[in-house]
């Protein structure tokens, strides 16, 4: 392991995979789903000046719609200063775009996320170990996700959504399996990294600085991943709020999602790099002992210090931050998602 890790893993299979996920997602998502011309009829109609209905639309969603339509016109029959719901239709049609490239969006970092972190770990692990770590953190990734949709089973059952909960049906129940599964993953990465760093085979510095890099990564893809689901669920209910007498579920809802999200990121991201520190500081005493001087001599000391400056040399002072960032970001996005609403 005395390449450099961070050169070993190509970028470019990643993203043209992912590339082409998001292609073909916005391309489904714009002419496949019967929802996109039903949303688009419903925004349009003129409530007050015309007797339109939505048409060809047989979805509750859309029944909903027609329904909430006819009450908008008895009320303003029975009272003409009757203040209509009329949808804007461009904040409706750009929310409407909005989540559908948010969501292509999704899907293609989450496919780039599992073929990257699938490259990193092969790189990583010996054959050997392989199939002993992956189980290990196939293991961790269940447990962890299990107990997610158990503590969102749990919080369900007192919150109430919208008659328009159900539109695009199917899409919902895909941007779960889009994070959920390359955010696995992604969480297996890092056990296998955990595991790594535990087992002894990372014994130089190079080797340490190479795990470093693909630690970094990782965190950074998952962070990615998360923040841009919590920020696509945001958006699908905004499109929704812009419906005949839609809304939008609380905010704080969108920050609950977000808080999970976090949890289950720090939770696979903590022991890792607790593992890491450790080593590091390890692998520096044994580097600085090479001279046979006394562990507690001052010749020890200063080649210990000169060791952790030669580490930190070159570095950006943000560098030791930007795992606790990419962890807190679906958390943050989820706050900045109900400022911006």
């Amino acid at each position: 392991m005395t390449r450099s890790l961070s050169r070993q893993v190509g970028y470019v299979p990643a993203v043209a995979v992912g590339f082409v996920v998001t292609l073909a997602a916005a391309a489904l998502l714009w002419e496949g789903p019967d929802d996109t011309a039903c949303y688009e009829q419903a925004i349009s109609i003129d409530i007050a000046a015309s007797d339109a209905l939505v048409e060809g639309c047989d979805s509750e969603v859309f029944t909903a719609v027609n329904e909430a339509i006819a009450a908008e016109r008895t009320a303003l029959g029975s009272d003409p200063d009757h203040e209509v719901d009329q949808p804007d239709f461009t904040a409706a049609r750009s929310a409407q775009l909005t989540w559908i490239v948010l969501l292509s969006m999704t899907v293609g970092v989450a496919a780039a996320t599992a073929v990257m972190t699938v490259r990193m770990a092969e790189r990583l692990v010996g054959v050997r170990q392989r199939w002993r770590t992956w189980l290990l953190g196939i293991g961790a990734a269940v447990a962890a996700i299990g107990t997610a949709l158990g503590i969102l089973w749990v919080l369900s059952p007192g919150i109430e959504f919208t008659p328009y909960d159900a539109i695009y049906p199917g899409y919902t129940q895909a941007l779960v399996l889009a994070t959920l599964l390359p955010g696995s993953v992604a969480i297996v990465g890092l056990v296998v990294l955990c595991e790594l760093l535990g087992s002894g085979r990372v014994d130089d510095l190079g080797s340490l600085l190479g795990v470093q890099a693909v630690l970094n990564r990782i965190t950074g893809l998952l962070g990615a991943l998360l923040s841009l689901a919590v920020i696509t669920t945001g958006a699908r209910w905004q499109m929704i709020s812009h419906l005949p007498n839609g809304a939008a579920v609380p905010s704080t809802l969108v920050i609950l999602y977000g808080g999970l999200f976090t949890a289950l990121a720090a939770a696979a991201y903590l022991p890792t790099q607790r593992r890491f520190a450790e080593r590091r500081e390890q692998l520096i005493d044994v580097e600085a002992g090479r001279s046979g001087a006394d562990r507690y001599s001052d010749e020890f000391l200063r080649r210990r210090k000169l060791i952790r400056d030669d580490l930190e040399a070159g570095r950006s002072p943000f560098a030791s931050f930007l795992g606790s960032l990419s962890i807190l970001a679906p958390l943050v996005s989820a706050a900045v998602s109900t400022l911006v609403a």
